[in-house]
């Protein structure tokens, strides 16, 4: 083979090499995730209102639920008929309510009452746009009987707010007595025991009282 034929065929032969086996030998690209791995870490999820009031609320605790308050308000500004904003809304008026109450906080009658009364305006409304759910007409019975301890259980009575409360508690057992462990149970077996005469009725209260026992 003479010089002349011999260079072209090293060049044909060359260039019918295979691009991979020509990579391989090539330097890898810079990797900019590699060089910073704050780039390759992903985006982090950004919760949504409602996610970020249930997460604060369910801490628990006075301070939390307090805390959760402007939360839920602005989710339910946004939604004013959502039936899972109204129900959340009063829940949490009726607990952070219920928990002053319960702590001894300087002005807990006061703060029952208005936030009591809050509470029966969200829940309530829960119950219209879902009358065949049952947070809503539990969180009712719950708060009315939060609002009860602010005003007196004479005033709540003469507001006409016992057969609401009944109704209420009634209606979350038939629909799943079984909702915050056990809570309509027990809630029936309070109503009956803690009214004044001659509504009171131990008999009926100690019967939800058994059943709540022996569940729970």
């Amino acid at each position: 083979m003479t010089r002349t034929a011999a260079r072209w065929f090293l060049i044909s032969m060359f260039s019918l090499a295979p691009l991979s086996a020509l990579a391989q030998d090539a330097p890898a690209a810079a990797d900019p995730a590699a060089a910073d791995p704050a780039a390759a870490a992903p985006a982090p999820v950004e919760l949504d209102d409602m996610a970020k009031a249930d997460a604060v609320y369910d801490k628990g605790g006075l301070k939390n639920v307090k805390e959760s308050l402007p939360l839920y308000e602005k989710v339910v500004a946004a939604k004013p008929d959502d039936y899972e904003a109204n129900w959340k809304m009063g829940r949490a008026y009726r607990e952070y309510a219920n928990l002053s109450m319960e702590r001894n906080v300087s002005g807990w009658k006061g703060i029952c009452k208005q936030f009591g009364k809050k509470a029966l305006q969200y829940s309530g409304k829960a119950t219209k746009l879902e009358p065949n759910k049952m947070e809503g007409h539990f969180w009712y019975g719950c708060s009315a009987g939060t609002y009860a301890d602010g005003v007196s259980i004479v005033t709540a009575l003469s507001e006409g707010l016992a057969d609401k409360t009944k109704v209420g508690f009634e209606t979350a057992y038939k629909i799943n007595k079984n909702y915050s462990k056990g809570g309509p149970i027990k809630a029936l077996g309070r109503y009956w025991t803690v009214l004044p005469w001659p509504l009171k009725d131990m008999k009926k209260g100690m019967k939800y009282l058994n059943e709540y026992e022996k569940s729970y």
